[in-house]
């Protein structure tokens, strides 16, 4: 059997470097094993953005970062592709603020670029293992998430949605104009079914473990998330499901314990 002689770049790229920059840079030609070397020193987007303020001094930086001479036609056209694959990123880092912007007067949650919300995905990973669409959390569940942390206001959602990768709602935006003839922009959100059961209780809880474990691997500075593992949340399903809520039990006037069986809407509101 062939052995791949790019697998070990391809290994550290995937670990190492953002999703965007991995795409900006393969559109733009650069070799994988200049990407393997862009990634052990500037594997985040902005990172990349900041290695020189113009094409002279990204010039330099290949030389002396990457040790990439001109002095061939092969290493001028590599040269090229990265500082192309450079002035790229200055455009999608421009483009992330002013959507952030846009978010913020339109009232939107907090705009996740892909190479944000793959790191974070990644980390849980580490620990977690591979996880499945049914118990990854969507983008937009994940921005509205990560607002909260920034804003130190994290609230329990409803479980309608909580919104995985496979079950994606994206919320839509209306706009009316009022009695003063403002416009006025609203934000809806399309909502998932309840749980009916305690499986699928099971399942959208898995979401939301998995949707604060990532806040927690990428906000480290906020002390309330210090120490959170996925034994809390089972934890507090064990306790609804359990015998103090679900399976709660009374005593009777023999002695005895007798189920109340609580109606399922009412456990799971």
């Amino acid at each position: 059997m062939a052995v791949d002689p790019d697998q070990d770049d391809r290994a550290f790229i995937a670990e190492h470097m953002d999703a965007d920059l991995q795409f900006i840079l393969s559109e733009t030609g650069v070799s994988l094993h200049r990407q393997a070397a862009i990634a052990r020193r500037y594997g985040t987007l902005r990172k990349f953005n900041a290695i020189g303020d113009d094409r002279a001094q990204l010039r330099v930086a290949c030389l002396q970062d990457f040790a990439i001479p001109q002095d061939t036609p092969e290493n001028r056209a590599e040269v090229a592709a990265i500082v192309a694959a450079w002035e790229t990123a200055k455009e999608f880092v421009a483009k992330e603020v002013e959507l952030r912007a846009e978010a913020k007067v339109l009232g939107q949650p907090k705009i996740l670029q892909s190479h944000e919300r793959q790191s974070m995905i990644r980390a849980v990973e580490r620990i977690h293992g591979t996880l499945g669409e049914s118990e990854t959390p969507s983008s937009d569940y994940l921005a509205l998430k990560a607002e909260e942390t920034e804003l130190n206001e994290p609230s329990a959602s409803p479980l309608d949605e909580i919104i995985s990768k496979r079950d994606n709602a994206s919320s839509t935006i209306q706009s009316s104009v009022d009695t003063s003839g403002h416009l006025r922009v609203t934000r809806t959100k399309n909502r998932a079914k309840m749980p009916s059961n305690t499986e699928e209780y099971r399942k959208i809880m898995r979401v939301e473990m998995f949707a604060w474990l990532c806040m927690s691997a990428r906000y480290r500075a906020k002390n309330w998330l210090h120490g959170l593992e996925a034994a809390d949340f089972n934890k507090f399903v064990d306790f609804i499901l359990g015998e103090r809520v679900l399976g709660i039990q009374i005593p009777t006037s023999d002695g005895g314990q007798q189920k109340v069986k609580p109606d399922w809407a009412i456990v799971i509101i």
